[in-house]
């Protein structure tokens, strides 16, 4: 997912327990990296069960850049 806010760009990959899962690309990471888009990983498990602390922190991020 790509989150802007300001101007500012955070991609954001949500990672599943296992790193083998099909979800998990890393040339489409390093893509967004090399243009310039800051990135940063969430796991599936603390999405699920905890959104609002994971919310809190990409604001947080978004608002550091």
């Amino acid at each position: 997912m790509l989150l802007e806010k300001e101007g500012q760009k955070l991609g954001v990959d949500i990672v599943a327990a296992q790193e083998t899962s099909p979800d998990f690309d890393f040339k489409k990471i390093a893509l967004l990296k090399r243009s310039g888009i800051d990135f940063t990983y969430i796991s599936y498990l603390d999405w699920h069960f905890a959104p609002e602390s994971c919310l809190q922190m990409l604001q947080k991020r978004l608002l550091k850049q």
